[in-house]
């Protein structure tokens, strides 16, 4: 369709009218019409802080679940296959009902969505499976280290199937919180002389293994859920429901290889405690995939996960009455500096907007405006005239 220039309801006319009132004609990548069919990720456009407050977050969230949790294996003898699946079974309809009443058009997502659900599923589970059998066979420290090396994991998958930039800073604090870690779970195979047993020598390095997969794993798990919220921005709730559909049959299963006979809580602050798993976990998972959908890389998003280590040092002091010695205490202490600098670190090296150009239009001359040729559409209300094609 021709326009003159004379017509209030030409592009020529419509940019003038826009340049008088002091705004912006319309353009391809200003117009909600085209919007709509352009990439845009809109997990992407969130500032390394904010990722880093979810993912802060999502830390408190899981010690407050592994905190509860332990306090249900400890005084009131529930198995870890018990709690899990009871965890899941609480996710299930929180993340049904929570999807039911939101923006999600569908409760299970879209299709290209359900493979890396299904995935992170498995990788979850394998990383609890590994994490239990390494803890059955060495000490407890040794164990949290080797769980605690996904980072360092993070940083070369996420260079490597997410083509993310491995920046210096992030191995660095990297290596520090890492090395915190090491000072507050102080394992035996560095503090003490390994062990005359035969038997525990021959399981050490079979056991060592596996937590290294179960980091590799839990790794796994955040690179699938970081590339699924990146280019196909489903639902936070939408990952945890396929979290809890694959874990609930697989932990069913699990429970049937342990000896561990299944209990029913007795007293109220056993169901309190079990609620407090299950919500916190819902919290968490959901602080998760969005902290991880963010601008920030996954291995920076990731070392705030580190918070962990002091927050178990704290309850331990408070609930547990576990006093630290100076090896837990330094470690820390380095721990909560590494993640207080990576904060601040990441207000320092983000990107500033580049800053807006002055318009200087004319009527003649608004289709070779800089941000590409004017389109038909309507104007904004006040318009001399509306736009009809």
């Amino acid at each position: 369709m021709a326009f003159g220039n004379n017509d209030v309801n030409s592009p020529i006319s419509i940019a003038r009218w826009s340049t008088e009132q002091g705004r912006r004609p319309p353009t391809l990548e200003s117009s909600p019409l085209l919007q709509g069919n352009r990439p845009s990720l809109h997990q992407g456009k969130r500032s390394d802080i904010q990722c880093y407050g979810y993912m802060l977050g999502a830390a408190v969230s899981f010690w407050t679940m592994n905190a509860s949790a332990k306090q249900l294996g400890m005084y009131h003898g529930l198995a870890a296959s018990e709690i899990g699946f009871i965890r899941s079974l609480i996710s299930l309809p929180a993340s049904i009902l929570i999807l039911h009443f939101s923006s999600a058009t569908t409760i299970l997502g879209d299709k290209s969505i359900w493979l890396h659900g299904w995935l992170r599923g498995l990788f979850s589970f394998g990383a609890l499976v590994c994490i239990f059998f390494t803890m059955s066979k060495i000490d407890m420290g040794d164990a949290t280290v080797l769980s605690f090396t996904s980072p360092v994991w993070s940083i070369f998958l996420g260079s490597l199937i997410l083509k993310e930039k491995i920046r210096f800073i992030d191995l660095f604090f990297t290596a520090l919180s890492l090395a915190g870690c090491v000072l507050v779970a102080h394992p035996a195979v560095l503090f003490t002389q390994m062990p005359h047993n035969e038997q525990d020598n021959y399981w050490r390095p079979i056991a060592i293994g596996v937590g290294l997969l179960g980091a590799l794993c839990q790794s796994l798990s955040f690179i699938t859920v970081r590339q699924v919220m990146l280019f196909a921005k489903p639902h936070p709730m939408q990952l945890l429901l396929h979290l809890s559909i694959v874990s609930l049959p697989l932990g069913f299963l699990l429970a049937l290889a342990e000896d561990q006979t299944w209990i029913m809580p007795s007293d109220w602050q056993a169901w309190a405690l079990l609620a407090a798993v299950g919500i916190a976990g819902v919290i968490g998972q959901a602080s998760l995939a969005i902290g991880l959908g963010g601008h920030a890389g996954v291995a920076g998003a990731n070392n705030i996960m580190y918070f962990q280590v002091v927050l178990a040092y704290i309850a331990d002091m408070i609930i547990w009455h576990s006093y630290p010695d100076v090896y837990s205490t330094t470690g820390a202490v380095l721990v909560f500096s590494c993640g207080i600098i990576g904060l601040v670190s990441a207000r320092w090296t983000q990107p500033k907007p580049a800053p807006k150009k002055a318009d200087n239009l004319t009527a003649e001359g608004a289709t070779d405006h800089q941000d590409g040729p004017v389109i038909d559409m309507p104007v904004v209300s006040g318009s001399p005239k509306q736009f009809r094609p």
